[in-house]
């Protein structure tokens, strides 16, 4: 419950920051706030059914080897302190990407995963609050085909998880921002 309340106070603050950027920079003057309350909305409705989605990850992270799959090939990998953790963090965000991706890149080219992902795309005033517009079925979907498979190959760790996943989900709050951020040939790398 806290982990999943933490998340809300999350969103809530990236949301407040980018909105913030998105007045302060805009990358295009839009001032559509019906499209922000929508999204906000979707997104309490949303948070409701991820909350059911984490009680059962903390369940199922019961279920999996600690450092796992990683930890067959590479026994011992999460070793102590701040070094460990950071690798842990980037073995999560590593191994999440890898399955965000291709299961993003799926939803794009299934017709039959396309509906449940056109809800995200369906928003005509992209900003920070898009991050959060997406379907119930889209969610319960992230949990079967990216969270599980992430627990699976990573493992459980109580604090390098939260920590990736916090970096990964205030990602999509500032990839979707409509804010003029140049960053040269980086661009392409942080922003797709």
């Amino acid at each position: 419950i806290d982990q999943h309340l933490d998340g809300i106070l999350l969103s809530a603050g990236l949301i407040a920051v980018f909105s913030v950027a998105e007045v302060r920079w805009p990358a295009s003057r839009q001032r559509d706030v019906r499209s922000r309350i929508v999204n906000v909305v979707i997104g309490v409705i949303v948070s409701v059914f991820a909350f059911l989605c984490t009680v059962l990850i903390a369940w199922f992270a019961t279920l999996v080897w600690r450092d796992g799959l990683i930890g067959l090939v590479v026994p011992g990998w999460r070793s102590g302190g701040i070094a460990g953790l950071a690798i842990s963090v980037i073995a999560y965000g590593m191994v999440w990407d890898f399955f965000q991706y291709w299961f993003h890149r799926w939803q794009h080219t299934s017709s039959t995963l396309w509906p449940s992902h056109r809800v995200h795309h369906s928003d005509d005033s992209v900003n920070t609050t898009t991050a959060l517009r997406r379907s119930v079925l889209e969610l319960l979907l992230i949990f079967v085909f990216i969270l599980v498979p992430t627990v699976i190959v990573a493992g459980v760790d109580e604090v390098a998880a939260p920590i990736a996943f916090a970096i990964f989900y205030g990602w999509g709050f500032f990839n979707h921002a409509n804010i003029r951020l140049p960053l040269g040939p980086l661009t392409a790398i942080f922003s797709g």
